[in-house]
């Protein structure tokens, strides 16, 4: 099966391409969060910490061997510009060996972690979670071809489909079982639909081949994104590791409820911003102009929609916990009020390495988030000795705020960006964001206790930010609801 070479994208069409790509995975990530998250809450209401502690020393068990032997090559067949078809046999054999190995590795050291843990339950949980790199990298390779033709809808079908297959198994799992092996299925689950849609969704089918000079060539590009791997996984996954072994498996479970709702919309927002950005960068690495206006609509549209979001999560944290996941969840409020500060500066600083990547420049990546890997594991043990697992967030907010600078520096060089012209760009976000938290404060408390009074005071907050941002836009040059019209215009631009 034959793989055509991507075509130049001009400027011309880059705001077409960015806005309907928006829309189109926006669509795909939404909806599949919210059906995952709805799985999630069940899953927290019938299953305990302790189950979701297992599963994740399962789980970073298996991050780190994924993290550390990361190569980029996908990365690095979106980037070339031309016809990578000679490519993808190398790559999925390459990712088949890669799988097999850390199978093996992973069902290897269960006695070891079962031990270090004091934890009988790791050994086969862990053992049975082994399938999954296999079936990870047996996912078609040939599913590139949406990336470098830029066909979003096509990704956000995939997408849906994964989740619709993964829910299928992992809700009644949940149901019966009420314990740590639904959170397996689920794993296994996911991992499968991925194989299956991958085929469904595209004809090209790859065989085994090897050849070191592709390799070679591959690696080439990928090198810094391995190296950016190790630390990646400290950065990543570092405070995991720590809590629970340092605090236990059920505060881990904990944590990590916290992290994943306090990160949830700029995880999604991250996920968009990489799958639409990077293809579309890469298009336009040789139009300096054109590059530059494409990172800067793709900035203002995820800061429009990240600022807000953050601020209404960081306010309405405690509503969210105990009337969706329940009360004995209450401990996770302090926790995700610090990581939403924390998530909101990452769906910032991710919108860098796209642009990074897409030139080649794949050493930035590495040297912005340097600084971070050392904050954090230089901090991680004296702030859990002394402050618990609120200083363990703190850490994590430090170390993601050091990204900044090289982010200003590297972006300022190669799209001739100023602080300032960064925050010209994002004032509608910003005052979008402080309408937002100065209604939910005020109108909130109107409603009183209980999670229907809850649900009526969100709503009426949001209305009336609606109201106040309409008459801000007719009285200052910030006008939230120009911004959305400029973005619909964009999408019916030619």
């Amino acid at each position: 099966m034959s793989l055509p070479a991507a075509k130049p994208a001009s400027p011309l069409s880059v705001g077409k391409i960015l806005v309907k790509g928006t829309l189109w995975t926006t669509a795909g990530e939404v909806l599949s969060g919210v059906a995952l998250l709805a799985t999630n809450v069940l899953a927290a209401r019938l299953l305990s910490p302790h189950d979701f502690g297992v599963m994740g020393t399962v789980m970073l068990t298996l991050t780190i061997l994924d993290y550390f032997s990361q190569t980029g090559f996908h990365s690095a067949l979106v980037q070339r510009e031309h016809d990578v078809e000679s490519y993808l046999d190398v790559v999925f054999t390459w990712h088949l060996i890669r799988g097999v190995f850390s199978a093996a590795l992973l069902f290897g050291l269960a006695p070891w972690v079962s031990r270090l843990y004091a934890e009988p339950q790791l050994l086969g949980v862990m053992r049975v979670v082994a399938i999954q790199p296999i079936l990870a990298a047996l996912t078609n390779i040939g599913q590139v071809y949406f990336h470098r033709k830029l066909d979003f809808r096509a990704l956000a079908l995939v997408k849906l489909g994964q989740t619709a297959l993964r829910i299928g198994i992992f809700v009644p799992a949940i149901v019966y079982f009420k314990n740590v092996w639904a959170l397996v299925l689920g794993v296994l689950a996911s991992a499968l639909a991925s194989v299956i849609v991958s085929y469904v969704s595209h004809p090209y089918r790859p065989r085994l081949r090897w050849d070191t000079t592709r390799l070679r060539e591959l690696i080439r590009y990928g090198k810094w994104l391995t190296g950016f791997s190790a630390i990646g996984f400290f950065i990543a996954y570092g405070d995991n590791l720590f809590v629970s072994k340092y605090l236990g498996l059920a505060v881990l479970g904990v944590y990590q409820l916290a992290f994943e709702v306090s990160n949830f919309p700029t995880i999604s927002i991250t996920h968009v911003v990489g799958r639409i950005a990077f293809p579309t960068y890469a298009r336009l690495q040789n139009e300096p102009e054109g590059l530059r206006r494409a990172f800067i609509q793709v900035m203002r549209a995820v800061m429009l929609l990240s600022a807000p979001v953050s601020v209404l999560l960081f306010a309405g944290a405690r509503d969210l916990v105990v009337h969706v996941f329940g009360e004995k969840w209450s401990s996770a409020v302090p926790l995700i009020r610090i990581l939403v500060v924390s998530g909101f500066i990452r769906s910032f600083i991710a919108l860098a390495g796209p642009i990074f990547h897409a030139v080649g420049r794949t050493d930035l990546d590495f040297k912005m988030n340097f600084p971070r890997f050392l904050c954090t594991v230089l901090g991680l043990w004296p702030a859990a000795h002394f402050f618990g697992l609120e200083g363990v967030c703190y850490v994590v907010l430090v170390a993601t705020a050091t990204t900044l600078p090289t982010w200003f520096i590297e972006l300022g060089r190669l799209l001739k960006l100023t602080p300032a012209s960064v925050l010209r760009e994002n004032m509608v976000a910003l005052v979008t964001a402080l309408t937002a938290l100065a209604c939910y404060l005020l109108v909130r408390p109107l409603f009183g206790a209980g999670p229907v009074r809850a649900l009526g005071g969100l709503l009426a907050a949001l209305s009336s930010s609606l109201g106040v941002l309409y008459v801000v836009g007719k009285l200052t040059p910030w006008n939230f609801m120009a911004e959305l019209r400029q973005l619909r215009e964009a999408l019916r631009k030619r």
